[in-house]
């Protein structure tokens, strides 16, 4: 068939919409060399014919140099026969192959000569310390914890370990995972029961409550930041409307101010 510059455009914009390797219409090598020597013949007798010659070049190297690199990606990644390739290319893509190959039984001989090198051997050592984390963490999700919830959450909620969570109601008493327990904890949204019953939190920034203490579920009238009581004991924050659980006295002292009031149910 004969090529035309406007062809070589096609192709090009073809082979840049694909992964994989076009299919180039039968006798493309020829037919491209054809026209390379018509436009050439061209360049030698006009000005036009030169512009002609130059944008066939360009357009040819453009179309096979993507080419080119496609056939190396699949020789390096050594993915069998290339579909789709010229008689050319295959002699370039067999050519690329067996490099890669040397190359990848040079690093074998090496490895085998010499042992592990220290790069390696270190990366052997993260793997291993990946898979005792990944290990350990799958044992502190087996761990169940009882948390006091202290502030509603609303909606169900994804985990970390992909298990769907909530919604939980501020006073609940629920069993959560260790590591999905020490999140809500960390959040202060709940705090850590023991068998007792009693309230545990090592972290100041969270409130610490214990059956003891009276709670009482309030509803914020106001935005109230995050703030400390004379015990240096710490609360919120709350958004307005927002509901909570507190001791009666934080409460009562919330009321007072006209911060928040009581939600009886």
């Amino acid at each position: 068939m004969a090529l035309t510059y406007e062809d070589l455009l096609s192709l090009h914009r073809a082979e840049k919409g694909t992964n994989a390797l076009s299919s180039l219409p039968e006798g493309f090598d020829e037919s491209l060399k054809q026209l390379l020597l018509e436009t050439k013949e061209r360049a030698a007798s006009s000005t036009d014919g030169i512009k002609v010659l130059e944008n066939a070049r360009r357009a040819s190297i453009a179309l096979l140099s993507l080419r080119r690199q496609k056939i190396l990606l699949r020789a390096i990644a050594n993915d069998g026969k290339v579909e789709g390739a010229t008689e050319r290319e295959n002699k370039f893509y067999s050519s690329v192959k067996k490099i890669c190959n040397e190359e990848d039984e040079w690093i074998d001989e090496m490895a085998a000569a010499r042992g592990k090198s220290a790069y390696l051997k270190k990366e052997d050592e993260n793997a291993s310390e990946n898979l005792q984390a990944a290990k350990n963490e799958n044992n502190r999700a087996k761990i169940l914890k009882k948390v006091r919830m202290i502030k509603d959450i609303v909606d169900a909620y994804r985990g970390a370990d992909g298990e769907s969570y909530g919604p939980f109601k501020a006073g609940h008493l629920v069993e959560l995972p260790q590591s999905e327990a020490e999140w809500v904890i960390g959040k202060g949204m709940g705090i850590e029961e023991n068998g007792n019953g009693q309230g545990e939190n090592s972290d100041p920034n969270v409130m610490y409550v214990t059956k003891a203490v009276k709670l009482i579920r309030i509803k914020a009238d106001m935005d109230i930041p995050e703030y400390s009581n004379p015990d240096g004991q710490s609360y919120g924050p709350f958004k307005k409307d927002e509901e909570g659980v507190l001791p009666e006295e934080e409460a009562r002292f919330l009321e007072r101010g006209k911060l928040a009031h009581e939600v009886r149910e």
